[in-house]
Protein backbone atom coordinates (compact mmCIF):
# COMPACT_ATOMS: atom_id res chain seq x y z
CA UNK A 1 0.00 0.00 0.00
CA UNK A 2 3.03 2.68 0.43
CA UNK A 3 4.37 1.86 -2.68
CA UNK A 4 0.76 2.19 -4.20
CA UNK A 5 0.68 5.86 -2.20
CA UNK A 6 3.70 7.00 -3.26
CA UNK A 7 2.99 6.63 -6.68
CA UNK A 8 2.73 9.60 -9.16
CA UNK A 9 -0.70 11.02 -9.03
CA UNK A 10 -1.82 8.94 -5.89
CA UNK A 11 -4.26 9.92 -3.49
CA UNK A 12 -3.33 8.54 0.04
CA UNK A 13 -7.17 8.60 0.95
CA UNK A 14 -8.54 6.76 -2.39
CA UNK A 15 -5.94 4.09 -1.49
CA UNK A 16 -6.65 3.60 2.09
CA UNK A 17 -10.24 3.19 0.93
CA UNK A 18 -10.14 0.63 -1.60
CA UNK A 19 -7.77 -1.56 1.27
CA UNK A 20 -10.50 -0.63 3.83
CA UNK A 21 -8.19 1.41 6.17
CA UNK A 22 -8.26 4.39 7.53
CA UNK A 23 -6.45 7.15 5.82
CA UNK A 24 -4.52 8.52 8.83
CA UNK A 25 -3.36 5.07 9.57
CA UNK A 26 -1.75 5.12 6.11
CA UNK A 27 -0.31 8.67 6.06
CA UNK A 28 1.44 7.24 9.89
CA UNK A 29 3.33 4.30 7.85
CA UNK A 30 4.36 6.78 4.55
CA UNK A 31 7.51 7.94 6.06
CA UNK A 32 8.76 4.45 7.31
CA UNK A 33 8.00 3.06 3.56
CA UNK A 34 9.82 6.05 2.40
CA UNK A 35 12.72 5.46 4.88
CA UNK A 36 12.57 2.00 3.93
CA UNK A 37 12.89 2.22 -0.01
CA UNK A 38 15.89 4.45 0.64
CA UNK A 39 17.43 1.57 2.77
CA UNK A 40 17.14 -1.02 0.68
CA UNK A 41 20.14 -2.00 -1.71
CA UNK A 42 20.99 -5.05 -3.39
CA UNK A 43 23.26 -7.24 -0.70
CA UNK A 44 25.80 -9.41 -2.28
CA UNK A 45 24.68 -13.48 -2.45
CA UNK A 46 26.87 -16.76 -2.58
CA UNK A 47 24.92 -19.66 -3.91
CA UNK A 48 26.17 -22.77 -2.64
CA UNK A 49 26.64 -25.56 -5.59
CA UNK A 50 23.51 -27.98 -5.86
CA UNK A 51 24.24 -31.58 -4.58
CA UNK A 52 22.58 -34.33 -6.63
CA UNK A 53 20.36 -36.56 -4.19
CA UNK A 54 19.44 -39.85 -5.19
CA UNK A 55 15.49 -40.41 -6.50
CA UNK A 56 13.11 -41.63 -3.72
CA UNK A 57 12.48 -45.54 -4.34
CA UNK A 58 8.75 -46.08 -5.09
CA UNK A 59 6.21 -48.34 -2.70
CA UNK A 60 5.73 -51.21 -4.77
CA UNK A 61 2.62 -52.95 -3.46
CA UNK A 62 2.56 -56.24 -2.60
CA UNK A 63 1.11 -58.23 -5.46
CA UNK A 64 0.40 -61.22 -3.05
CA UNK A 65 -1.89 -59.51 -0.47
CA UNK A 66 -5.69 -58.28 0.02
CA UNK A 67 -7.11 -56.13 1.87
CA UNK A 68 -9.60 -56.90 4.49
CA UNK A 69 -11.32 -53.71 5.30
CA UNK A 70 -13.16 -51.39 2.34
CA UNK A 71 -11.40 -48.19 1.23
CA UNK A 72 -12.44 -45.17 -0.11
CA UNK A 73 -10.31 -42.76 -1.65
CA UNK A 74 -11.37 -39.52 -2.46
CA UNK A 75 -9.07 -37.21 -5.35
CA UNK A 76 -10.26 -34.33 -6.55
CA UNK A 77 -13.17 -34.89 -8.53
CA UNK A 78 -12.86 -38.72 -8.38
CA UNK A 79 -14.11 -41.26 -5.84
CA UNK A 80 -12.55 -44.18 -5.61
CA UNK A 81 -14.67 -47.11 -3.92
CA UNK A 82 -12.68 -50.49 -2.96
CA UNK A 83 -14.61 -53.26 -1.45
CA UNK A 84 -12.87 -55.45 1.51
CA UNK A 85 -10.51 -58.26 -0.65
CA UNK A 86 -9.68 -56.20 -3.35
CA UNK A 87 -7.13 -56.72 -5.81
CA UNK A 88 -4.19 -54.63 -5.13
CA UNK A 89 -3.12 -54.96 -8.96
CA UNK A 90 -5.85 -53.32 -9.98
CA UNK A 91 -5.85 -50.73 -7.35
CA UNK A 92 -2.05 -49.85 -8.54
CA UNK A 93 -3.46 -49.84 -12.07
CA UNK A 94 -6.14 -47.79 -10.94
CA UNK A 95 -4.08 -44.86 -9.11
CA UNK A 96 -1.44 -44.91 -12.17
CA UNK A 97 -4.84 -44.26 -14.44
CA UNK A 98 -5.99 -41.23 -12.46
CA UNK A 99 -2.44 -40.12 -11.59
CA UNK A 100 -2.07 -40.12 -15.95
CA UNK A 101 -5.49 -37.99 -15.67
CA UNK A 102 -3.89 -35.07 -13.94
Amino acid sequence: MVAQCLAPGASVSAVAMSHRINANVVRKWLPRGRDRQVAATMLPVNIAPASVLAPKSRVQPSMGSSSRAPIELVLNDATVRLPAGFDPVELHSIVQILAALR
